[in-house]
């Protein structure tokens, strides 16, 4: 083995440092996941025999906490126990917009229980590029189109983020 000459020992620290800085600039900052366990408390605004336009106020969990709007479309099916759906939902947050692509949408419209699952489509704020996917799951009252829900899921931000809503 060759012994490294003095001079060249602050050539290469030189190097190295260089190395590393350089790759550091050119990497992307590593995604900020976060689990969400968040509650619901909304309201159809809107119903057709085509899909329905919803409303709600999100607590319990500080990086999604805000309101929502949602568009949902009926999905048909030969089931008259099952009213399958899919759309658009976009929560408002004091971080910024996050929309998501809702699929999955099940509604029993005997007993009003629902469940769908959303992907991260958009979001602004410090949602710009986040990526994730939210569970949804809660019970509507048929007769006068309130709900409740429960919102679980990981939701991963693309940049530094100071935690202060922890």
């Amino acid at each position: 083995m060759k012994k490294l000459k003095n001079v060249d020992f602050p050539l290469a620290i030189a190097i190295m440092a260089l190395l590393v800085i350089g790759c550091s600039r050119s990497l992307p900052f590593p995604k900020d996941c976060h689990t969400v366990k968040a509650k619901g408390i909304g309201q159809t605004v809107s119903q057709t025999a085509t899909g329905a336009t919803t409303v709600a106020t999100i607590t319990g969990d500080p990086l999604i906490a805000g309101t929502t709007e949602a568009e949902f479309s009926n999905i048909p099916s030969l089931d008259p126990n099952e009213a399958p759906f899919k759309g658009k939902l976009k929560l408002f947050t004091m971080h910024g917009t996050l929309t998501l692509r809702v699929y999955n949408g099940k509604l029993s419209p005997l007993t009003g229980v629902f469940s769908s699952d959303g992907d991260v489509v958009h979001g602004t704020g410090k949602f710009e590029n986040a990526t994730g996917r939210l569970f949804l799951s809660g019970l509507i009252n048929t007769n006068d189109g309130s709900f409740t829900e429960d919102i679980t899921g990981i939701i991963c931000l693309n940049k530094p983020v100071q935690h202060d809503w922890k």
